[in-house]
């Protein structure tokens, strides 16, 4: 068989022409020959490139017919010449999925062992010949912590179930997703348990000692007398109270004659041998003071003290008032016209009038100081009492609402259910353009005195138009 594939190969060789001669020298003759050709064609080195390429290409089409007569095979004949991945399709090897994709949706095609396989893409299960689906939750475990297994959402879905439970007071509260559940709680300046009802808290007396007046501390969001309400000092002590910021400092301090033991007591002082006996045995400026003479000056914070007679006279500084033997304070706003248009005169302070989170507004009101005074108005998009609460709107005109409903107190309504215009029995009711129209039954037309007869009509007739 052999032989005669060359016998004929060397018929077909004799059969080329005179150029073909030269490519039946290289393939039929001895090796020799071959080279030969070679060097011949590579002397001739005035040829062209363009005219060696063309020689190039007519010998490798040359050699293709040359095989093809002879009957040498070209290509593949079976799957087992080419690779796992590939199937001999007409002569050549070629992937299998590109000649067959049985895969359903969600799944993707692999070749091997020459045949098309199919497999589910990532974070996708079920048979991929017929399709795959997302794989979804099962249990709460497999959500976060603020999430919640749903298996009634498509393939199981892990959500926040604050945005899928309604649970939560309707005022004044917050919903926190923990433990895959929903938790309720009242937000600041409400109380309660959150679920059921949050009220607003009371608006407390003060809440730091800086609310209160002069001699009075912050307790239990009331002022009180602070010397009265701890009795710091032992007798013969006297407390004072100083006027310091944030919080106010109780001070207990010794009468004349008397000293301190540095145990919180007074006790009285040793006798003197010698000293002065009287005020008129010291200078001006000076008091006898436990048989000494001494400064008799004993002011408190920002006063003035001037010595007259031996007596120590305390005024508060310029700009400061107050009790000058103890502390004196600067002088603060008298009216609101000395604040900002957004404060007012507290307590002789320049305070917003706009509390944390908008207070004294409710819900989701905005909290703007306008005149020294608190207004509350509801956001765009939200209507209701802003001291209370803001609601959402269905509607604001009749555009919003379909063409069989008008829009009525923020709400898409049926006209002809709210306020029916057709007053006798004999009309019916119905809607054009969101306006309730009556007309009459059919089998019935209108005449001119306002009612319905039995008659017959071409085209349907309004009796009535409001």
């Amino acid at each position: 068989m052999n032989v005669d594939r060359v016998r004929h190969a060397l018929i077909v060789c004799a059969a080329i022409p005179a150029i073909v001669a030269k490519v039946q020298s290289a393939f039929c003759n001895p090796i020799s020959q071959f080279v030969s050709v070679r060097k011949e064609l590579l002397a001739i080195q005035e040829f062209n490139v363009r005219i060696l390429f063309a020689v190039a290409v007519f010998l490798a089409r040359t050699l293709y017919l040359f095989l093809i007569l002879a009957g040498v095979p070209v290509g593949c004949q079976r799957n087992s010449e080419c690779k796992d991945s590939e199937v001999c399709i007409e002569r050549t090897c070629v992937n299998s999925c590109l000649i067959k994709d049985p895969c359903g949706p969600n799944a993707e095609c692999f070749a091997e062992r020459h045949d098309s396989k199919c497999r589910c893409l990532k974070n996708f299960e079920g048979n991929p010949y017929d399709g795959c689906t997302p794989i979804g939750c099962r249990s709460d475990s497999e959500c976060d912590s603020n999430e919640k297994c749903y298996r009634n959402v498509g393939n199981g879905e892990c959500l926040n179930p604050c945005l899928r439970e309604d649970i939560c007071a309707p005022i004044g509260s917050e919903c926190i997703a923990a433990n895959h559940k929903s938790n309720c709680r009242c937000i600041i300046g409400y109380t309660g348990n959150g679920y059921d009802k949050c009220t607003p808290l009371p608006t407390p007396e003060c809440v730091y000692d800086g609310d209160c007046p002069v001699s009075r501390v912050c307790l239990r969001e009331k002022c009180e007398v602070a010397c009265n309400a701890f009795n710091p000092c032992k007798s013969p002590a006297k407390c004072n109270l100083i006027e310091t910021t944030p919080v106010k400092t109780l001070v207990c301090s010794c009468p004349d004659g008397y000293i301190t033991n540095g145990q919180g007591a007074c006790v009285t002082l040793p006798p003197l041998v010698s000293g002065c006996e009287n005020d008129d045995e010291c200078s001006e400026s000076d008091a006898c003071i436990n048989a000494l003479c001494k400064d008799p000056c004993a002011c408190g914070l920002n006063a003035n003290c001037q010595v007259i007679n031996h007596r120590p006279i305390c005024t508060c500084n310029p700009n400061f008032y107050g009790n000058p033997e103890i502390e004196c304070v600067e002088l603060g706003c008298q009216s609101d016209s000395e604040c900002e248009e957004a404060y007012a005169c507290r307590r002789e302070e320049c305070r917003p009038v706009c509390g944390p989170d908008h207070w004294p507004c409710g819900g989701e009101a905005i909290c703007k100081g306008i005149s020294h005074q608190a207004t509350c108005h509801c956001p765009q998009g939200l209507i209701g009492d802003p001291y209370v609460t803001c609601n959402a709107v269905e509607c604001s005109d009749n555009s919003i609402c379909p063409l069989d409903k008008a829009c009525v107190n923020h709400h898409c309504v049926d006209p002809c259910a709210r306020n029916n215009p057709c007053t006798s029995p004999e009309f019916e009711c119905f809607v054009i353009n969101h306006e309730a129209k009556c007309k009459c039954p059919v089998g019935y037309i209108g005449d001119r005195t306002g009612s319905c007869k039995q008659g017959k009509c071409r085209i349907s007739q309004l009796l009535l138009e409001y």
